[in-house]
């Protein structure tokens, strides 16, 4: 089942943020290519298996019907919409992200 897959504009911004971060202060464009495209294979997958990731183990975040993948050291969260998936945020692992949402 291929599945459309949208960005919020808050995970628009939060991957803006991300690469502009690996651009400018780790001065490292290697490390942007490699996270856009790890994103882009998520994402992909995502679009073919809505189901594949886990749902968040954060139970408030469950009940909401996210899901998490894992893009190196970033947390990508997911719930479907429909037959649709919507992205909705891209946040750090050492972020407390269930707080944020």
């Amino acid at each position: 089942m291929a599945c459309k897959v949208y960005f919020t504009h808050e995970a628009e911004m939060d991957i803006e943020s991300i690469v502009r971060y690996m651009l400018h202060s780790l001065a490292s464009s290697a490390a942007a290519s490699d996270f856009l495209n790890k994103l882009d294979t998520v994402v992909e997958q995502i679009a073919e298996h809505p189901l594949m990731y886990p749902l968040s183990t954060e139970p408030r975040l469950t009940a909401m019907g996210y899901h998490k993948a894992l893009i190196n050291r970033y947390i990508l969260l997911y719930r479907m919409n429909g037959n649709d998936v919507v992205v909705a945020h891209v946040f750090h692992s050492s972020q407390n992200y269930a707080k944020l949402v």
